[in-house]
């Protein structure tokens, strides 16, 4: 792969964690991307913590909304 684990990161960042948006980005594909994830601990701890920044950010948007729930279809 022709990408840094930092670069990976800051697109993860960028696209709150999300792999097929970060490898268009990134100029790569999403199954590169995603072996990296799973092969290297290190990456995947920072790849959930990414995840789990993104939903409380989503949570707490939802709350100030007043609606308590993440945005999204409503069913």
């Amino acid at each position: 792969l022709k990408v840094s684990d930092s670069q990976i990161i800051r697109a993860l960042k960028a696209t709150g964690g999300m792999i097929p948006l970060a490898a268009a980005k990134l100029g790569v594909t999403y199954q590169a991307i995603a072996l990296r994830i799973r092969n290297q601990p290190e990456l995947a701890e920072r790849y959930a913590q990414i995840r789990e920044l993104d939903r409380c950010s989503r949570v707490q948007r939802a709350a100030h909304n007043g609606n308590g729930r993440e945005s999204g279809p409503t069913s």
